[in-house]
């Protein structure tokens, strides 16, 4: 009996035990708790407190490391150690500042010489205009003499000139021709094609040379009438491609028939 005492008193004691340290560690639990929610409501209710910090925060510093980039962070450097920069600055300013204001009073001097010198210019150019007035009542005097104006236009060198015209003609007449030829251009009036004929030996005469003009009657039916005009005289139609590839270099149409 005095065993079962003995454990049963050890075994109360190890109970008591646990529960202790149980209670001891829910304890301090609370307690850190406690703690932590003061402190942070301590904090909340203090000011913030602004401190100057102690130095520059970026300064050129002795040995910098790395690898060297010439110039790197030269300016900012050079504004943060130099005691004149804010002062120079603001003397280029000023300098520029005076420089414009000099090159402005320019400009309007300038300005104003030019303005002076076209009202003057004006007044040079209206005086002529006022003494070329009496001039123009002896023009109107001599203009009596258009008579005799009249008198050169009664001759009639212009009928000398239309009676020239029709000889031109019979140099576009030719008779009916056949074989190769090149065909030039296409038009609606007979009259037109003989014109025509003119025009193509002054704009590619020295092509033609050799060759006889030809306007051709052609009846389209529906389309009506039109009047070709042909150069002929070729040899074959290799000789007629030839002309017309000489022709299309001087921007002349040309096409190759056999009449």
């Amino acid at each position: 009996m005095s065993a079962n005492n003995f454990s049963l008193k050890s075994s109360a004691k190890v109970v008591w035990l646990k529960r202790g340290s149980a209670i001891a560690v829910l304890a301090g639990f609370a307690w850190l708790v406690i703690s932590a929610v003061s402190n942070n409501v301590d904090n909340e209710t203090l000011e913030p407190m602004v401190v100057k910090a102690p130095e520059m925060v970026k300064q050129r510093p002795e040995t910098p490391g790395g690898m060297k980039i010439d110039h790197q962070d030269k300016q900012l450097f050079d504004l943060l150690e130099s005691e004149t920069s804010s002062d120079a600055v603001n003397d280029a300013v000023i300098a520029k500042a005076k420089d414009l204001d000099a090159k402005n009073a320019e400009l309007a001097r300038q300005a104003i010489e030019k303005k002076a010198l076209a009202e003057k210019v004006k007044v040079t150019k209206v005086a002529p205009k006022i003494v070329k007035v009496e001039p123009k009542a002896e023009v109107k005097k001599v203009e009596v003499a258009k008579p005799v104006v009249k008198t050169v236009k009664v001759e009639k060198p212009v009928q000398v000139a239309k009676k020239e015209a029709p000889k031109s003609v019979p140099v576009v007449k030719t008779s009916v021709a056949n074989g190769w030829a090149v065909q030039l251009g296409s038009f609606r009036k007979n009259a037109d094609a003989k014109r025509a004929v003119g025009v193509y030996n002054k704009k590619v005469g020295n092509i033609l040379v050799g060759l006889k003009p030809y306007v051709k009657r052609v009846d389209l039916g529906e389309k009506g009438v039109v009047y070709r005009v042909y150069f002929t005289g070729l040899k074959d139609k290799e000789h007629a491609k030839q002309i017309c590839s000489q022709l299309k270099v001087q921007k002349q149409a040309c096409l190759r028939a056999k009449i």
